[in-house]
């Protein structure tokens, strides 16, 4: 990830862009001459659907899996996967957008919950941190999902679950990576509840460098924006956020917030093309999408209000800074210090 530039002057004069990116900028490198330029192209991270996106997007599909089998295909069956062998889920749900007075970060009740119910569904644990169908228990109490994960845990996926299918899954197996602290709090906060307190909880700047087996991504935003936060549209955090996962990469988020953004609607693309998507119905698949009734109905709402109004379009209400200053940094940034408040 490049620098985090809060002014717009100066990312509008490069300085967003880092000294390495500018120097492969020039031609000497620009033209990858082997001479002068080698290039890394044997993964041994990532399950070969996980990795064959970022690698058409950002490196003109010259990616090659070269993932340990055992670990990059251990999930391929997992039960809740729409196409057993694809280890991608892409479960679409209508949430809603929240903030508070005097922060910038957002936060998703609806996406933390499903974030938590799919962690339980992974894991093996119901509501109150019981192992399903026995076995010893998988988290340790309590605990702060950035700082326990792992602590007193094994690599790798533990014993099997007894179906001879999936394996059953550690907390240090799992990681959720979302784009704003404030879900990163709340999601904590619902593991915390349920005795899976050590799953390690981030945004995409914790996770740079990092890998797990499980990645869970919450987007957090409920509705297109045509200022969506930097933190959102950067393609760099994008590339990040979907190269973590080993074996599973699972994306909870509102499909229509995607659809209208440049830098998601591949992914969203993607998962419907592979049949890895499920929940709400969206422009790309209308049809044999699950979903409530209510779901429908705030498709529809959002339909005909949200994406057709200029004025809905406009961020949470009269007073928000990113509304009285849609070209400033406001939007650009996470969990700034100080706000204007009207």
């Amino acid at each position: 990830l490049g620098p985090m530039v809060r002014s717009p002057f100066c990312r509008s004069h490069g300085l967003g862009a880092s000294l390495l990116e500018r120097l492969m900028a020039l031609p000497l490198y620009s033209q990858a001459s082997s001479r002068v330029c080698t290039r890394l192209v044997r993964n041994y991270r990532s399950h070969e659907f996980l990795l064959e996106l970022p690698s058409k997007l950002y490196y003109d599909e010259s990616l090659k899996a070269h993932a340990d089998a055992k670990r990059a295909k251990a999930l391929e069956q997992w039960e809740e996967l729409p196409t057993k062998g694809c280890p991608l889920l892409f479960f679409g749900v209508v949430g809603q957008l929240s903030f508070e007075a005097g922060s910038t970060s957002y936060w998703n009740d609806v996406e933390a919950s499903k974030v938590a119910s799919l962690i339980q569904q992974l894991v093996r644990v119901d509501e109150h941190g019981r192992p399903i169908g026995g076995g010893e228990r998988t988290s340790g109490e309590g605990g702060d999902g950035a700082a326990a994960a792992g602590e007193g845990e094994g690599e790798g996926g533990g014993g099997g679950d007894g179906d001879g299918a999936t394996p059953s899954l550690k907390t240090s197996d799992v990681a959720v990576v979302t784009l704003f602290r404030k879900q990163v709090l709340k999601i904590r906060q619902l593991l915390r509840k349920i005795g899976l307190g050590a799953v390690r909880v981030g945004t995409v700047d914790d996770y740079q460098g990092q890998e797990e087996k499980v990645v869970i991504i919450s987007t957090v935003l409920s509705h297109s924006h045509p200022h969506a936060p930097a933190l959102f549209s950067s393609a760099k955090r994008f590339n990040v956020a979907i190269t973590r996962a080993m074996a599973l990469l699972i994306v909870v988020a509102n499909p229509l917030a995607l659809y209208d953004d440049k830098t998601w609607r591949p992914l969203l693309k993607y998962a419907t093309d592979k049949g890895a998507y499920r929940g709400c119905a969206h422009p790309l698949c209308m049809e044999g999408a699950e979903g409530t009734a209510a779901d429908e109905m705030a498709l529809l709402k959002a339909l005909r209000g949200e994406l057709g109004s200029a004025d809905s379009k406009r961020t949470l209400g009269a007073g928000h800074a990113s509304s009285l200053f849609p070209d400033s940094m406001f939007m650009d940034d996470d969990d700034l210090p100080w706000r204007l408040m009207l």
